[in-house]
């Protein structure tokens, strides 16, 4: 994240006790498991039960029972590692720093493919359908109140920097983002430190399902194939360790007027977050993205404003461009005025 975002408190996160409560204390519990046969709604707590009794059995009930039945027949070690996937994939923070190891379905695969079938099947409808039917608004509230008490006034998008966000004051939200992808990770589909508001262009167009923590690179030899695994640490969005990533641009042509995405040269510095500025420009390729605004015709159009201003009224170089880093986020002035800067050195060779 370039900047990171402001947790606020809302009350629908509280539906995560939900899952928590479902499957540590009644599908992957053991004694529930040996207890009774079949999964029934009859074995949760009436303020939960109440909730599954409403909402349609394609949503959710086919699957608990597929799973129910499974659970009966596995090993405990298998049930204790699904229990440990429910806790630590729900520690977003601590798996951003790369303190926890989260369960992916790759591990859940190996123990049983028909359960993490099921298992993806009710993360997604819990997140696509299940959040949004009355029975659970009317006691959480809804996820669009979430991001509107998240975005506030912003329209900028605090992972790139340049996309647009829609505000508390239009009528249509945006996207939330899983920054823990809904298909890699089970259990916090719906963990709102986990759903953060970022632009259409860093969600659908970037990161889309890449793995947070992981890259997978397979390559054939001799008809062999091996895959090598790089983890890596991630920027936990709501952090509130830092407060912008310092961004520094070196053009190298004096042809300014030609320039191209290979003659910008962009570094982003923030003291002791090396792996996770590489993670963040893995998942979102924001040097891309801040490179093609660079070369936009809005910012041609700002460079020769700035110099127009600067030359009329004989401003000092430094002392106008110190006067406009008051406001490096906004404006897109972390990128626009080091490339400005990087004019005025070519221009006065």
């Amino acid at each position: 994240m370039l900047k990171p975002l402001v947790y606020k408190y809302h009350q629908i996160s509280k539906f995560q006790s939900f899952i928590n409560y479902l499957f540590l204390e009644v599908v992957f519990n053991n004694d529930v498991l040996e207890k009774n046969n079949s999964y029934s709604n009859d074995l949760l707590i009436d303020k939960y039960k109440s909730i599954l009794n409403n909402i349609s059995n394609e949503h959710l009930y086919d699957s608990l029972v597929i799973i129910y039945n499974i659970c009966k027949d596995l090993h405990k070690v298998d049930m204790k590692l699904l229990r440990r996937a429910v806790h630590f994939n729900n520690k977003i923070e601590q798996l951003c720093a790369g303190e926890e190891i989260p369960i992916s379905y790759r591990e859940i695969n190996k123990i049983d493919s028909n359960l993490s079938i099921e298992l993806k099947k009710i993360f997604g409808r819990l997140y696509k359908y299940v959040i949004n039917l009355q029975p659970v608004y009317s006691r959480y509230g809804k996820k669009d109140e979430f991001y509107k008490l998240i975005i506030g006034l912003e329209t900028v998008c605090h992972c790139c920097g340049v996309g647009t966000m829609l505000n508390i004051y239009q009528g249509p939200v945006g996207a939330l983002d899983h920054y823990f992808p809904i298909n890699h990770y089970p259990f916090s589909s719906i963990n709102f430190k986990n759903l953060i508001p970022i632009c259409d262009i860093c969600n659908s167009k970037y990161k889309t399902q890449k793995d947070t923590l992981f890259h997978f690179k397979t390559k054939t030899k001799f008809g062999i194939k091996r895959t090598s695994i790089r983890k890596y640490k991630a920027f936990f969005p709501y952090s509130n360790e830092y407060e912008l990533i310092n961004v520094s641009i070196e053009i190298n042509n004096d042809d300014l007027i030609n320039l191209s995405e290979n003659d910008i040269s962009i570094k982003y510095l923030l003291e002791n977050r090396d792996d996770e500025i590489l993670n963040w420009e893995r998942l979102f390729k924001v040097s891309e993205t801040h490179k093609a605004t660079l070369l936009s015709n809005e910012s041609r159009e700002y460079i020769n404003q700035q110099f127009d201003i600067i030359n009329t009224f004989d401003l000092d170089f430094e002392a106008y461009y110190n006067k406009l880093s008051n406001n490096m986020f906004y404006d897109k002035n972390f990128i626009k005025l080091p490339f400005l800067k990087e004019f005025n050195r070519i221009t006065n060779v």
